[in-house]
């Protein structure tokens, strides 16, 4: 009769050391199994709260952007000559004459641009969002057609009326596991195998999800005040006084003003 843990007097019989060690190994698996699920839906969420933060950051910075363009070339004496300065393809700078004193100061200049060192969007060299992958500024006439020489020079930077605007922030990775290690253990291995299995099962519902481990945030704006003047040459004002019709922005009033062209005989 072998050695049985438990064994009493009565013959009644417990479990023999085998059976306790393989019930511990199994006990041992399960928690192991149920803490790489754990360790796995943990990083899932945080994962997922970085791509929402880094979305929010990039959709903040891509309605800035947006709204401020909208106010380019304002002009309210028409003698400020605002408008586009530097048209580049991750690059931009506009003026505004908000206070109407023919010139710019502070915000009345706005300069958008990339810094890839820091993948940073910058607004007058101060950052407005992290973690910024791509920005790309593209540039399009009255009849909808796209000025692909950027920088643009400055008969085209007259001639813009659209500005389109994409942001692409920097997505974490879906697990942050470095395959090749050789301390990887089997809750390692486990997580490993959870998020290929996901991965595959995202590839069937929703292959577009996973794609590029980018997601793009786009935008379009027409500055009302790009693309036309109060010089009589442009907006076909009469002769002698030098100043035409024209129109222009009034952010106070949200409005657009206009005016008839006037000349002196």
């Amino acid at each position: 009769m072998g050695f049985r843990i438990g064994e009493s007097k009565t013959g009644e019989e417990g479990f023999t050391l085998v059976e306790l060690l393989i019930s511990i190994l199994v006990s041992v698996i399960v928690l192991g199994a149920i803490s790489a699920t754990f360790i796995v839906q943990n990083k899932s969420f945080s994962s997922q709260e970085q791509v929402v933060n880094a979305q929010e950051h990039a959709r903040a910075a891509l309605q800035l952007m947006t709204k401020e363009l909208l106010m380019a070339g304002y002009d309210p004496t028409g003698f400020a000559d605002a408008g586009i300065e530097v048209a580049d393809s991750d690059t931009v700078q506009f003026t505004m004459d908000t206070d109407g004193d023919q010139g710019f100061t502070g915000s009345e200049r706005i300069l958008y641009t990339l810094d890839t060192t820091e993948n940073q969007v910058t607004r007058n060299g101060q950052p407005i969002a992290e973690n910024i992958q791509a920005l790309t500024f593209t540039y399009f006439d009255s009849d909808g057609s796209e000025l692909t020489s950027v920088p643009l020079s400055d008969s085209d930077k007259t001639r813009v009326t659209r500005v389109a605007v994409e942001v692409t922030p920097i997505m974490p990775q879906s697990a942050g596991f470095k395959h090749g290690e050789d301390d990887q253990n089997l809750i390692h291995l486990a997580q490993a195998g959870a998020v290929q299995a996901w991965v595959l099962v995202m590839d069937v519902l929703a292959p577009d999800a996973l794609a590029g481990n980018s997601r793009k945030l786009k935008d379009s704006v027409s500055p009302p005040n790009l693309g036309k003047t109060r010089s009589g040459s442009d907006t076909g004002g009469g002769s002698g006084s030098g100043v035409g019709g024209g129109t222009g922005y009034d952010s106070k009033q949200n409005a657009i003003w206009t005016t008839d062209s006037a000349s002196s005989s």
